[in-house]
Parts: structure tokens; C-alpha cells; sequence
């Protein structure tokens, strides 16, 4: 199966180093090396491969990296290792006999830091060298472990071993840094019991394993690659194993990394010469030279294994607004959850190249209650029908909360189900998340740049107007005010309350959205009714809730005309209607503002005798912390305006306006939405104007 390849162009000359553009489809692996006839003298080079076997030079065989530290200014062995932050660090030996090991960092492999060397063995003063340093980043104490080979005079003399070097007797030690200026004490890192150079360290599965070669030549000529486990990089290290290699030919500088599973090892015979093993336990290798091909020349180095972060951001996808708390869940190539932040922003950390990794987004609630709104059913019914031509992609997918495939007219039913707060459907997703993509999943490679994005939906929220749940609105704020008419209709058996919702001069009416308040001790809800302006309105009702009632309609085409579409009937059964028992909690058309505002009860509630001018009376209770009536006298049939100011004349809110007719009135105030202090409430009517002050306690 074919893999993509995301590929970042750092610069023109990184560009040309690594050979672009390339097919795009395989993952490439790179490898570290110096050219052995040469010393490393010229400095580092690169070669590329796509399945680990044959491998090309990069940066047409010429050195990325001219040594100019250490005595020798060479650059052997060179061993490249990513840090947590995305850096590469490079280390390598300075010369054949030097207490150094160089050092220099890039974040892109081409353009690199200042070289500098590093000192690790000159606390032993008669150190003869130090070969083949390499290095691991910990995660577990966050430092960078560097390691190498030296031979100190006089130490371990049971198993000096001469060669063309002389008498030599190598042990391995190390030493930890965080920003590689400061450097904790030289230690030993490993004695095997002999002469030991070239160590390779590498995790699996929570433990430690080391390639080493055994650098004996005398009295028994060794040269060759064994292993050591440890639970800790820094040991104690087990024993040295049989020789993993078959003794053939004397090699070393091993380099090892999984490929599909199998681990790949790769030991330098000399002359440009390696030979690949393979094995899927570790203790099991076959030898597979004949597949590999290398370029001329090449001299040992390593093979790294690059660690990379993925990230991305969670949108919204009508706002491209933050989608935050979304769980991002990490398969595949490694097992984690991030939760993206206020930004929508996530982020996996230090994970390595060279796999898949697959991203699959998760969320549940944290929507306000105006997310999923009538108006969301009647844009369905429009997608269902045809007549939303211009919906996006993401809209329908919102529209289609059965998740069949296809809008149908029941998607926009069992959106309005919602909206009121009936009980669902078993084949409904309404308030569901959805993300796209539904996940993500990509083969990660070097440099890999591409943020990993998702948008989420609300199933249901055709018009896009999410945000997320405890978006509340202040005290004070400025809302849209409505004031409804109840008109009492009493017949021999019974005595019935009907409220009627109109249509103002120039609205179209897709839907609407309403929530009543009411004593359930005094009234009791029968139906919603339409009129012929509304025939073809869709209503629900939920009543569920003790003392309130959710209604919600919906329709394709919009309702014009003005006047009265809806009739709303409650059944009188307590005599002792008073202003309260029934409020408007809110009211909405289509997606526009929330009204609120009073229902006007009539004057004929009572048998009162018709007043013979206007006034405006003292609300009681006064002071109040809850509600207060305040009354008014309406000689004949007048539009009104009764208005809340505060100390300052400022406009707070509309109390009542409208037509009224001849009689006594009586309207509630909540103070729910106000602070403490004092108010001035005034009437206007017909060119009277009366004030009067209220009191309202915290």
C-alpha cells in the first residue's frame, strides 16, 4: 500500500540537499556517514533511502558539515539525534587522539550552529582518545545522554588489548546535558569485561537494548558485534552476549532501525562495505547483504530515527471559530489523547517518523441552548425540497441528522423534535458532533510541516450558529422586547385563555421559537392552533415540564402577511388569574434576536367598572428582591408605553406598550435582570405622562 509523503522545503539549498521534488508516495529514511578513505575530513554527508535497502546519496555526495573544531579537525562517526523541540544534534570524533567530541545543532540539517568541542574526558588527563560518541534523548529525565569510547591508561589492564593503535583497552562512559552548555560529572556507562567500542542504544518495549563490537585483537581476534539489555540508559548493564554477527569478516559501527516492524542492522565491514541483518526478536538475525546498497565509500555513522510533533487546530464550520475540549484521540503508531485548548489548538509531542499515526476527534455537548433552534428544521426542510440551492457541503452534513445519506423532510422533523425538547427518535443524531474528517491518518515523515485540522458540527445546527454551552447574557443587556395579548373566551362548560403570536408589517416567518411560564395551579396548556395566514406552519409542542411550554414551528416557505399566526389555548382552572401566571420566558423568530418581554392580560378578567381617566398607581410590594405588580388605569382603547428608567434617566427596559383597552391593567415586573437601587417607572399614553419611583433590593 502506498504511503504520502508531506515534504517541507526549508530553504533553496535544503531543496537541493535531499534531492526534491521526489514521486511523493514512499517515506525515505536517512543516514549519517563520512567518507572512510577521506578521515572524515570533509565533513558530513547524507544518503536517502525508501525501504532501508538502497540508499542515494543526497546533496550530490558533497559534505553538508566542514569540521573545523578539535586538533585533527576531522568529523568520523558522525551521530545524529532529534530532540524533544524538534532540533537535530550532532555529535562526532574530533581526531584520533583527543579528549573532545564535537558538537553542533540545525534545525534543518542544513543550515547548523557554531561547532564546538566538547571536552568530556579532561578530568583524566592521560585519556587517549574518544571514538564513536553517540547520544539518546530520555524522556524519562528529559536530558540528552551522550556516550562514547576511551581509553584511560592503567583502568581494566586484565584485558589491554595491543593493536595498530597500541595498546588499547576502550570502555564506554558518558555524560547528561539539557542545553548542551552545562554537563554532569564523566561517569562509566558500560564494562563488559573487554575492549569495547562503537555502542548503539536503542529502546523497546520499556527496556534498553546496546549494539557493541568487541574491539579485542589480542590474544583472540574478536571484531565483532554482540548486545546488552538494561532497564535504565544509564545501567547497570547485563552481560555482553554471544557475537550476534557471524565472524566472517571483523566490522563494526553499528547502526540499527525498525522498519515494519523488523529491526534492521547495519555493520560497517570496512572499505565501504556493510553488511544488513534482520530480525523481528533480537536474537534471531538473518543476513540479507546481497539486498543492500550503499554509496561508495561510505564510512559508519547512524541511522536516526527522527522524532516530530503533530499539530493542528479545531475549528467551527461556519465561524471558524475555536472548538475547544475536543478530544483528539492518537492510534495506530502510538496510543494518546490530547484536548484541544481555548484556541482549538492540540499537539502530540516528540513522536517518531517513519509510521502511521491516525488522529480521530471526539466531542460530546457544550453547546448553548440556542444551538439547535426551530429555524434549523425549516432550512432542513429547504435542503430536503430543493429550495436551499447555495447550502454547503457542511450544511447538509448538519441537515442530515438520521445520517442517511441524504436530507429527507423527517431530518427537519426530528430537528424540531429537538428544538422543543421532545424525546428523540432511536435513528436521530440530533446535537451530535460530527468532524471533518471523521479522522486523520498519515504516514509521518521528516519534516513534516502540515497541520492536522478538523472541523466540527453540531448535527442539526444547519444555520451555524453554535457557541459553546454557559454563553449567558448580563444582567441589563439589551434585548428585543414583545408584548402578547391574552384574551379570555368563556363558554357555558369552560372558561379559556388564549395568547396570540403575530406577525409584524414586512417579517418572514421560516419559524419560531417560544417558551411560556405558567402557574400550573391557575392554568393548563390544550393546543397550539395556526390561522389561514400559517396553514402550512409545522407546530410541536412539550409540555413535559411542570409550569412551562416549549413550542416551536417550522415551515418551507415563509410566513408574510401580517397579523395573527398562531393561537396558543390554555384551559382557566382557578378563577384568580393574576399577572405571572403567564409570562414570556422568550420568544424567537427565525435565527434573529431573543424577545422578551409581558403578556398583557385583559380587563375583563374581573367585573370592574370602567375607569374615567388615565393613571398610574404605586407598584407593590415596594421595595422588592423578586417581582412587583404595578397597575394602570386606561380610560378608553389607547396605545401605551410604560417604561423603565434609572436614577440618570437612562433607559433600562420597555415594561409594556401596545394597544389596551378600556380598564383597570395590571403588568409584572421581574427583577431578576436588574440591581439593586432606585428606579423610576413611567406611563405615557394619549398625551398623559405619570412617574412614579420603585425600590429594588439585592
Amino acid at each position: 500500500m502506498k504511503k504520502v509523503i508531506l515534504v517541507l522545503i526549508f530553504t533553496s539549498g535544503f531543496g537541493q540537499i535531499f534531492g526534491y521534488p521526489n514521486d511523493g508516495e514512499d517515506p525515505y529514511y536517512l543516514f549519517s556517514y563520512f567518507i572512510q578513505a577521506l578521515n572524515g575530513t570533509d565533513g558530513l554527508r547524507l544518503a536517502r533511502s525508501e525501504d532501508a535497502l538502497n540508499w542515494v546519496k543526497l546533496n550530490n555526495g558533497q559534505p553538508i558539515l566542514k569540521p573545523y573544531v578539535g586538533i585533527q579537525k576531522v568529523m568520523r562517526d558522525p551521530h545524529i539525534t532529534q530532540g524533544p523541540d524538534g532540533e537535530f544534534h550532532l555529535v562526532w570524533t574530533t581526531g584520533w587522539y583527543e579528549k573532545t567530541i564535537g558538537y553542533a545543532h540545525s534545525s534543518d540539517l542544513y543550515n547548523w550552529s557554531a561547532q564546538k568541542a566538547i571536552p568530556v574526558m579532561a578530568h583524566e588527563p592521560t585519556t587517549r582518545n574518544c571514538w564513536a560518541p553517540d547520544m539518546i534523548y530520555d524522556r524519562d529525565s528529559g536530558k540528552f545522554i551522550i556516550w562514547w569510547a576511551s581509553t584511560i591508561p592503567g583502568r581494566f589492564p586484565e584485558t589491554d588489548s595491543s593493536s595498530h593503535h597500541g595498546t588499547m583497552n576502550h570502555r564506554l562512559y558518558y555524560t547528561t546535558t539539557q542545553d548542551f552548555n552545562t554537563f554532569t560529572p564523566t561517569t562509566l556507562l558500560y564494562d563488559p569485561g573487554f575492549n569495547t567500542i562503537d555502542g548503539s542504544i536503542h529502546r523497546e518495549n520499556g527496556q534498553y537494548f546496546m549494539f557493541l563490537k568487541n574491539e579485542t585483537e589480542t590474544p583472540v581476534y574478536e571484531k565483532n558485534i554482540r548486545m546488552s539489555y538494561s532497564n535504565n540508559i544509564t545501567g547497570p548493564w547485563g552481560p555482553a552476549s554471544e557475537r550476534i554477527t557471524n565472524g566472517q569478516y571483523m566490522v563494526e559501527g553499528p547502526t540499527a532501525l525498525k522498519v515494519n516492524g523488523e529491526w534492521f542492522l547495519y555493520v560497517d565491514r570496512g572499505n565501504g562495505i556493510f553488511d544488513l541483518l534482520t530480525s523481528t526478536d533480537l536474537t534471531n538475525w538473518v543476513y540479507r547483504t546481497d539486498e543492500l546498497n550503499l554509496p561508495e565509500g561510505i564510512g559508519h555513522g547512524k541511522i536516526f530515527t527522527v522524532y516530530h510533533n503533530i499539530s493542528g487546530n479545531v475549528k467551527y464550520y461556519s465561524t471558524s471559530g475555536a472548538v475547544k475540549n475536543t478530544n483528539l484521540n492518537l492510534s495506530v503508531g502510538a496510543t494518546d489523547v490530547k484536548i484541544s485548548n481555548d484556541s482549538g489548538f492540540y499537539e502530540f509531542m516528540n513522536l517518531e517518523n517513519f509510521n502511521n499515526y491516525t488522529i480521530t476527534p471526539n466531542k460530546n455537548g457544550d453547546m448553548s441552548a440556542n444551538t439547535i433552534i426551530s429555524y434549523d428544521a425549516a432550512l432542513a426542510a429547504q435542503i430536503a425540497v430543493g429550495l436551499l440551492p447555495n447550502a454547503t457541503n457542511d450544511q447538509v452534513t448538519a441537515a442530515d441528522v438520521d445520517k442517511s445519506g441524504t436530507v429527507l423532510f423527517y431530518d427537519a422533523a426530528l430537528i424540531a423534535k429537538h428544538a422543543v425538547g421532545l424525546p428523540p427518535q432511536p435513528e436521530s443524531h440530533v446535537s451530535e458532533w460530527n468532524f471533518t474528517p471523521t479522522n486523520r491518518s498519515d504516514y509521518l515523515t521528516c519534516f513534516d510541516p502540515d497541520l492536522r485540522d478538523f472541523t466540527g458540527i453540531v448535527l442539526g445546527d444547519v444555520d451555524g450558529n453554535w457557541s459553546p454551552e454557559n454563553v449567558a447574557i448580563g444582567k441589563n443587556s439589551l434585548t428585543d422586547e414583545l408584548f402578547l395579548e391574552a384574551q379570555i373566551k368563556e363558554s357555558e362548560f369552560e372558561k379559556t385563555l388564549t395568547l396570540s403570536i403575530p406577525a409584524e408589517p414586512g417579517e418572514k416567518i421560516y419559524s419560531c421559537d417560544i417558551i411560556l411560564n405558567y402557574n400550573p395551579n391557575v392554568l393548563q396548556y390544550q393546543f397550539v392552533k395556526t390561522t389561514t395566514i400559517s396553514q402550512d406552519f409545522i407546530t410541536l409542542a412539550n409540555d413535559s415540564k411542570k409550569g412551562e411550554l416549549k413550542l416551536g414551528g417550522y415551515c418551507v416557505y415563509p410566513i408574510k402577511e401580517a397579523g395573527t399566526y398562531l393561537e396558543i389555548d390554555f384551559k382557566v382552572i382557578n378563577n384568580d388569574v393574576k399577572p405571572g401566571d403567564l409570562e414570556l420566558g422568550s420568544y424567537r423568530i427565525n435565527a434573529d434576536t431573543v424577545k422578551k418581554g409581558n403578556v398583557n392580560f385583559p380587563s375583563s378578567l374581573g367585573n370592574q367598572n370602567l375607569p374615567a381617566k388615565f393613571s398610574l398607581n404605586q407598584n407593590y410590594p415596594n421595595p422588592f428582591n423578586n417581582s412587583s405588580i404595578i397597575t394602570f388605569d386606561v380610560p378608553a382603547i389607547t396605545t401605551i408605553r410604560l417604561t423603565l428608567y434609572d436614577m440618570l434617566g437612562k433607559k433600562v427596559k420597555t415594561i409594556a406598550k401596545g394597544k389596551y383597552t378600556a380598564g383597570h391593567h395590571q403588568v409584572l415586573l421581574n427583577s431578576k435582570e436588574l440591581f439593586s437601587g432606585v428606579y423610576l417607572y413611567k406611563l405615557e399614553a394619549n398625551g398623559f405622562i405619570d412617574v412614579k419611583k420603585m425600590v429594588v433590593l439585592e
